[in-house]
């Protein structure tokens, strides 16, 4: 029979017949006759606590009610392993534990004590292991079994006087909390149970409280405390919940899709991200996803890093974009306004030719390759590749002859997984703000080329269009190759330019930044590899020319958003120059406030 966690920690279970006459917990009245050290039991504090607004234990099953386990059949001679602690294992294991916590199994190191009187069980994780360097998962709970009928009902005395029995129980319990570093005790005979803190060798006041099992069972006491151990140690897959329960809308890890269905997918957009967004599991098979194929492409050797030159990378579909091939909507801007003559002299003072033919082949040619020979780029380079990246690049050529181009994909088995995670204490529509889909990179790269097509080949390279590579589906993007460093090394070589030099950097570096606000244009993520430093054509000495590029999480305002956002001095760029030397009044001189225009 399949239960909610609350209804398995709630099972009536069947009991030992009862023994004679109590022998643990004595009544006050007897215990006052009794003489020598005693201890003094106090309850300003509840050990168990189900309704703490730290671990609201009682929300947490609540939650959990849709996560069914079996309910076990059980007798009143079952054994102590099956009545409480195995149901409690395998909630555990299957419920609350995150997935991919190297935590271990939850175990239970069972002894008898003296004459048979209790037998004690240590629980926790690698409580099998003393030498596990896993401290942080090996905090545990310790019970002691007593015949039924031992504890006594009733409020506990104030006065454990020393020489009673359970007076004697109670310090077994303590010491055996000690020894084995267990932060709770637990002492039953399966119709009362006594719960208390270890405390401090020396400790004459216990934290203590006692609860009957028909409304405190003891699955329920066990599972808390083990629930509570795991919250704190962040292993607990519920970890960090808010309080609203129909607000928050998530659930608990559950077994993923089956792998082969699973792996018949081969892009993110294959992928529903509102769904991965509400749910714990949809983001747990893509993350199995992304890490079979990433290890699959590194074992194959079709992982980026090893490209070779000479390596030839084949291509089935010529052009993504425009007629005949995927018709996706893309900003269409604003109307333009003429940038002003003194910035356009300077980004477009020197022009460099494109290549008619390849640029005609390429983005006005057929879609699909329908030659027997078929296409390819065959790479002479190798620019940024690694795991992590949103971005492969190379250099090369289009079927091994024509100009050097730059080559850039989209492999989206390489990308990083979101910075964030799955946080239960999101809202759903604020998860994986950064989940991208390399479809959406590409078009933002083809809207920002597409929008100041007059600059290709002076302020931008010039664009030889988008394509997709055979095999894999990865979506890739052919540029002009541009001869120079990039202006973080370009700074890092030449340490102290003059100043005539690095002004007139600065100033076409701020003319650069208004031809593109003046099609709105807006970079989202500058860093000083976005801009390339070719070596000036006219004179090699003077500051080196200026080119933009990468342009994958560029927006634009009228598609984007209703503007770009009003900034004087773009305080992501300002910061990089200034953290690669360039001084602070040399920025205050030549960069100049924003116009209207460029909102």
């Amino acid at each position: 029979m399949l239960v909610s966690p609350a209804a398995l920690l709630h099972q009536a279970i069947p009991v030992r017949a009862k023994c004679g006459k109590p022998a643990g917990v004595s009544p006050e009245s007897e215990l006052a006759a009794a003489d020598a050290v005693s201890l003094r039991i106090g309850d300003w504090y509840p050990i168990f606590n189900p309704k703490d607004t730290m671990y609201r234990f009682d929300e947490t099953l609540l939650r959990m009610r849709y996560s069914l386990l079996e309910l076990p059949d059980l007798g009143a001679t079952s054994s102590l392993e099956e009545k409480y602690f195995e149901p409690v294992a395998r909630l555990v294991h299957c419920i609350l534990l995150s997935p991919d916590m190297e935590h271990g199994p939850l175990q239970a190191s069972w002894a008898n004590g003296p004459e048979g009187l209790w037998r004690s069980a240590r629980i926790g994780f690698h409580v099998a292991d003393p030498d596990s360097d896993m401290r942080a998962y090996r905090r545990n709970d310790h019970g002691l079994s007593q015949e039924p009928g031992s504890i006594e009902a009733g409020p506990l005395p104030s006065r454990v006087p020393a020489g009673t029995k359970m007076n004697s129980l109670v310090m077994d319990a303590i010491a055996q909390c000690r020894q084995t570093h267990a932060v709770v005790g637990i002492i039953t005979d399966e119709i009362q149970t006594l719960i208390l803190r270890p405390g401090y060798p020396g400790d004459t006041i216990l934290a203590m409280q006692v609860h009957p099992t028909a409304e405190v069972s003891i699955r329920r006491l066990i599972a808390f405390f083990i629930y509570a151990e795991t919250f704190q140690a962040r292993l607990c897959t519920l970890d960090g919940y808010a309080p609203s329960l129909l607000w928050l809308g998530a659930q608990p890890a559950r077994v993923p899709k089956p792998l082969p269905q699973l792996l018949l997918r081969r892009s993110h957009e294959e992928f529903d991200v509102y769904r991965m967004q509400r749910s714990r599991s949809a983001w747990g098979e893509y993350v199995i996803w992304s890490e079979i194929y990433t290890q699959e492409a590194e074992l194959s050797g079709n992982a980026p890093w090893k490209f070779v030159p000479g390596t030839r990378l084949p291509c089935t579909q010529l052009r993504i974009f425009g007629e005949g091939g995927i018709n996706k909507w893309k900003p269409e801007g604003r109307p333009f306004v003429p940038v002003p003559p003194d910035t356009e002299a300077l980004v477009m003072r020197h022009f460099r030719p494109r290549d008619n033919d390849l640029h005609g082949f390429l983005t006005l040619g057929p879609t699909q390759d329908t030659s027997q020979l078929h296409h390819w780029f065959e790479i002479t380079g190798t620019g940024s590749v690694g795991p992590e990246k949103y971005s492969q690049t190379f250099w090369g050529r289009f079927n091994g002859v024509g100009p050097l181009l730059f080559l850039k994909l989209f492999d989206e088995r390489f990308f990083p997984l979101p910075a964030d995670g799955w946080d239960p204490a999101d809202p759903p529509h604020e998860r994986f703000l950064d989940f991208n889909l390399a479809i959406d990179m590409i078009r933002r790269e083809e809207a920002a080329y597409k929008r100041v097509e007059y600059l290709q080949g002076s302020l931008l390279p010039h664009c030889y269009g988008f394509h997709k590579a055979c095999g894999w589906p990865v979506y890739g993007m052919l540029v002009e190759a541009i001869s120079g460093p990039t202006l973080a090394t370009y700074m890092r070589n030449n340490m102290k330019p003059q100043h005539e030099q690095l002004t007139d950097l600065i100033t076409r570096l701020r003319h650069a930044l208004r031809a593109l606000r003046f099609a709105g244009i807006h970079q989202t993520d500058w860093h000083l590899d976005q801009i390339l430093c070719p070596p000036n054509p006219d004179d090699p000495a003077l500051a080196p020319d200026i080119v933009m590029i990468d342009f994958a999480f560029a927006l634009q305002s009228w598609g984007d958003w209703e503007g770009c956002p009003l900034e004087t001095r773009p305080r992501e760029l300002e910061h990089a120059l200034m953290a690669v030397g360039i001084d602070q009044e040399v920025l205050r001189s030549c960069w100049f406030p924003a116009t209207e225009e460029e909102l």
